[in-house]
């Protein structure tokens, strides 16, 4: 085994206290669409009105979606989902994959229209063979959780690897989770297929993706146990604002495990991390096989995580 020269920040134990891994906060929404702002930069006419009606009028799928826009959000006019969904509709019905991904979102959250998860499964599968990204997302988990269609995990890797393979990390990370979970027909090589994904997804910037890299690297799982690679990723998270990663290090210079101990470190690490919880207190998160929550990150004696709710 590599990197054995230090004590890892955790005991054996202590890392089994964790359910080997620490709680899954990146989606606080289980789709996921592109921001709205982001789609109107490639109208021309954004707050010419009566315009951008008239085009929606005559067919253009741009400007039937900038319409759904506007309904769906309340700008210059009155917010109103149903008005949203018909113009969403009507640009999806022209082919826009944006649209169709909006559509499905809707018709899953019962917003415009009763929910449908049948009709939004279908809209999902368009805007995804459309090759919109968020769509090959969102179809993955409609697929990995039975929504829509039969849970089917083959479907769920199979769309998870096409966003993956565009460029997608959460895509990398939903599918190194898979990979993580299905054992069959050799662990060994699941592993070794979750941490190939993982570390693409880490090399992204993906904060889930870079802690569960880290405790890959201290656990020893699909790599050699290797506790300065799973320092560097532990210390590039919480560079990148993780709570999680913060209260790692926060445990790990406190008690002069895998670092010089620094007391006056540990204690900036933590109370960046309890700033960091307090605005995340108000939300639950859905738990992924890769990131379980757990109640003893930092052991019995620490209060930081009672700012989290984990139940």
């Amino acid at each position: 085994m590599t990197g054995r020269a230090r004590r890892a920040p955790f005991t054996r134990s202590q890392l089994s206290h964790l359910s080997q891994f620490v709680a899954h906060q990146s989606h606080q929404r289980t789709y996921r669409q592109k921001s709205n702002e982001n789609h109107e930069k490639i109208l021309p006419f954004a707050n010419l009105k009566a315009k951008i009606m008239n085009a929606a009028t005559a067919g253009n799928a741009t400007a039937m979606v900038h319409m759904g826009i506007s309904y769906e959000e309340g700008r210059d006019v009155p917010q109103n989902d149903a008005q949203a969904l018909i113009w969403y509709q009507r640009a999806a019905d022209a082919g826009n994959s944006f649209a169709m991904n909006k559509l499905a979102l809707m018709y899953d959250e019962g917003r415009g229209s009763p929910k449908n998860e049948i009709l939004a499964a279908h809209w999902c599968l368009r805007a995804a063979q459309s090759e919109n990204i968020d769509a090959m997302f969102n179809l993955g988990v409609m697929y990995e959780e039975g929504r829509g269609f039969t849970k089917n995990i083959i479907q769920a890797a199979y769309w998870y690897r096409h966003a993956a393979l565009k460029g997608d990390a959460d895509s990398m990370y939903r599918l190194a989770d898979l990979y993580y979970k299905v054992t069959e027909p050799d662990p060994s090589d699941t592993a070794m297929q979750s941490i190939y994904w993982l570390k693409y997804a880490a090399e992204k910037e993906h904060l889930d993706a870079m802690i569960a890299l880290a405790f890959c690297y201290a656990e020893g799982y699909g790599v050699d146990e290797n506790i300065s690679a799973a320092m560097e990723w532990w210390q590039r998270a919480a560079a990148k604002g993780s709570p999680e990663a913060m209260s790692v290090l926060s445990f790990a210079y406190e008690e002069g495990n895998g670092v010089v101990k620094d007391a006056t470190m540990a204690h900036y690490l933590r109370q960046r991390a309890a700033d960091c919880w307090r605005p995340r207190a108000q939300h639950t998160y859905p738990s992924l096989g890769l990131l379980q929550k757990a109640n003893d990150l930092l052991g019995a004696e620490t209060t930081l995580l009672h700012l989290h709710p984990l139940g």
